[in-house]
């Protein structure tokens, strides 16, 4: 009888991926969370008509800072991957792990096309749909998964390069070297002058961005720095009001897109998020069932993102429908709180339903090879970086 319960609870365990829970980092679970939810929101703002309201009256700037809050959902992914994968090897091992990234998103795609087929009445050749997933179209959200798997390849030798660093210092001017090949260059760019830009070059590197927020994640996981949660809020509230303000005024009475608006390469980018990232991490939370909640979102945030592709067009076209949005700003926090909320239970439980598939795909392959590698390791959930946009 009581071998029973210990079952149970092991398959509960295996199905939300809270095993161990006491050598998670919890700090990485919840900026995880925090990240999806963030990419759900940046989402919500895409389909609600923000995007088309003028710039004229002053109630626009709380939509307008939200945007730019969520909008880190993105950076903090790439610096969770450096946080978590700064010692990472060069060996088949690393390369299998990849795999369920891999897994998950063409079983999204092959979804995502059954559902434009047969609910959306969209019809294309076999081949067409078969290579938009191959190519990582399907869903449109996909794109993430493209930049994350061109990354992945490269990590072992980021990893490599990182470790033989031998000072802080030399860390820290790799991280600078890196953000102005990156993401100065754009910062500095997109101001227009007498109709071109500023022209600051070398600037071919920009869209290797995510190569700066992974040393980034690297940089905090090895030294941990310590900020003060009052002087990092601080921060973040200026950033953000900062980029609210560029946004309004530069928008000159139109929308969003006509002023100037930074993107995931652009400087202020990279330090809001990193701002973000240093006053979460370092989080503690004992309770544990908030820590079980994390570490099942936390290993999700792929599928989760990825079906909310789905989920997305249906839930916005019954509100826009129904007129939820039609009073402009003032409807947007109600209609936030009866959409997001269903939206983030939908797709987790379909995540989490695709990752068991996932796993009874992919965790057989992975351990043979860890034992073929010399490595007999169970595959932790935390270690084995579930990707989400």
């Amino acid at each position: 009888m009581s071998k029973q319960p210990n079952k149970l609870i092991s398959i509960l365990n295996y199905i939300f991926s809270t095993k161990n829970l006491d050598k998670r980092d919890t700090g990485i679970d919840l900026i995880k969370t925090f990240a999806v939810i963030s990419v759900l929101s940046v989402h919500f703002l895409l389909n609600n008509g923000y995007y088309s309201i003028p710039m004229t009256e002053t109630d626009i700037l709380f939509p307008t800072a939200f945007r730019w809050l969520m909008f880190t959902g993105v950076p903090l992914f790439f610096m969770s991957t450096g946080y978590l994968k700064r010692k990472t090897a060069f060996n088949a091992l690393h390369y299998v792990k990849i795999l369920p990234i891999v897994i998950t998103t063409f079983l999204v795609g092959g979804l995502t096309v059954l559902y434009k087929v047969y609910l959306l009445g969209e019809s294309f050749p076999l081949f067409t749909w078969l290579r938009s997933i191959w190519a990582y179209e399907q869903p449109t959200y996909a794109w993430y998964v493209n930049i994350y798997l061109s990354l992945a390849l490269i990590i072992p030798f980021l990893s490599y390069g990182w470790n033989a660093i031998e000072s802080v210092r030399k860390k820290q001017m790799m991280i600078i070297v890196f953000a102005i090949l990156t993401s100065l260059p754009t910062q500095i760019n997109r101001w227009p002058v007498e109709g071109a830009n500023f022209g600051f070059a070398p600037n071919k590197w920009t869209v290797c961005y995510a190569i700066t927020y992974f040393l980034i994640g690297a940089y905090i996981a090895e030294y941990r720095p310590k900020i003060k949660k009052w002087v990092s809020g601080l921060l973040l509230l200026a950033c953000i009001g900062y980029q609210t303000a560029k946004t309004y005024n530069t928008a000159d009475g139109g929308n969003f897109y006509t002023g100037v608006c930074a993107d995931y390469e652009d400087l202020i980018t990279v330090i809001t998020g990193t701002v973000l990232f240093l006053f979460l991490y370092d989080i503690k939370i004992n309770f544990k069932p908030v820590r079980a909640i994390l570490a099942s979102v936390s290993s999700v945030t792929l599928g989760l993102y990825l079906l909310s592709w789905i989920v997305d067009n249906e839930l916005y076209a019954y509100h826009n429908y129904i007129g939820t949005f039609k009073d402009g700003v003032s409807s947007m926090p109600v209609g936030y709180l009866r959409i997001i909320p269903l939206d983030f239970a939908v797709c987790f439980v379909g995540a989490t339903i695709l990752n068991v598939i996932t796993k009874l795909i992919t965790n057989p392959i992975i351990r043979l090879v860890a034992r073929k590698t010399q490595k007999p390791e169970v595959v932790s959930e935390e270690k084995r970086e579930t990707v989400k946009v």
